[in-house]
């Protein structure tokens, strides 16, 4: 089971490899969020619109920058809970997006890690065995964490949605138990840095130039009229 697991993640890399090394002169805009930050989620509607309105322009690549991560994961308690709820107000006033009572309880919880890797994990398996669902499993997790305070740090939380998509199963568990996908995650959170430390931030880049287009919070509109 253990060589079967590394083929197909040994297949998914290697065509990866071979996207991106047909993309690398392309025109493209490069987005780069955490699924447990809470200005990413802000940003959900906003960034989808953009996508949706360069589809046939450029193609959108995601990459998740790992906030949380190691010694820095932070952990639910008061201390926790005041800084999140001390920042969520300016938030919802910018992005109109709300964050569920039972997500606020959730900031209290001291056997919650909130922990950038798993999240992060699972949005990279579903962007490489179902690309076509990948924007549509982002949300369902963003708002699943911050509306119905599922738990980011549990697998349960993550099988449960990609059995609600109807996504492949036994492949999301396979690659979710291979080391070599954990090795990928941790790749793809050194190519966001390499981009922005800031989340949620969005770049053109055009060989081998780079603009950045927004940072924070920002609005299709400004993007897209920068990109006229």
């Amino acid at each position: 089971m253990r060589k079967i697991t590394a083929l197909v993640v040994l297949l998914f890399v290697l065509l990866l490899g071979n996207q991106s090394m047909a993309q690398q002169n392309q025109r493209k805009l490069v987005y780069i969020m955490d699924p447990v930050c809470a200005w990413c989620y802000g940003n959900i509607k906003p960034i989808k619109e953009i996508k949706d309105s360069v589809a046939d322009k450029m193609p959108m690549e995601v990459y998740c920058g790992g906030m949380w991560t190691g010694d820095k994961v932070p952990k639910g308690g008061v201390e926790f809970y005041n800084l999140l709820r001390k920042h969520t107000p300016s938030i919802v006033i910018k992005t109109k997006e709300r964050f569920s009572s039972a997500y606020y309880a959730c900031l209290m919880d001291t056997t919650y890690r909130f922990s950038s890797f798993e999240p992060s994990k699972a949005l990279w398996i579903v962007k490489n065995i179902a690309p076509e669902k990948f924007w549509e499993f982002k949300e369902k997790l963003q708002r699943g964490i911050f509306e119905k305070a599922i738990r980011s740090d549990r697998f349960d939380s993550f099988i449960e949605i990609v059995d609600e998509m109807g996504l492949d199963h036994d492949t999301f568990v396979q690659m979710w138990n291979s080391k070599d996908v954990n090795d990928q995650v941790n790749t793809e959170f050194e190519i966001s840095s390499s981009y922005s430390n800031s989340y949620p931030t969005l770049i053109l880049v055009d060989g081998d130039k780079r603009e950045v287009l927004g940072k924070g919070y920002f609005s299709a509109k400004s993007v897209l009229d920068k990109l006229k």
